[in-house]
């Protein structure tokens, strides 16, 4: 699927999105206020190495905000099974960063 086509399935709601590569690697993590138009406007955009994207729905622009601000603090690693909610709808496990 295209990812014109995965942008038309977006709602249009806030929330935060992610780009993942041909081995399914996470390339970018983004916050959208209407997740549908974003997404569009990078599929006419885009190049490259993207291969999928999927999104986390929020309720408003803040929680959007505040999941990526969440998510950057954390380091991305395989799946396994103690996958916490966001790890199990990205396909990944998100685990913190250790403090420098």
């Amino acid at each position: 699927m295209t990812l014109v086509a995965r942008a038309h399935e977006a709602p249009t709601r806030p929330g935060v999105y992610f780009f993942l590569g041909p081995n399914s690697e996470l390339l970018y993590v983004g916050k959208a206020t209407n997740l549908r138009r974003r997404l569009l406007d990078h599929a006419h955009a885009s190049a490259t190495d993207v291969r999928d994207v999927r999104w986390m729905e929020c309720a408003d622009e803040r929680e959007a905000f505040e999941l990526s601000r969440e998510i950057g603090s954390f380091k991305l690693v395989p799946r396994s099974s103690d996958a916490d909610l966001v790890g199990k709808r990205l396909g990944v496990t998100l685990r913190r960063r250790a403090a420098p």
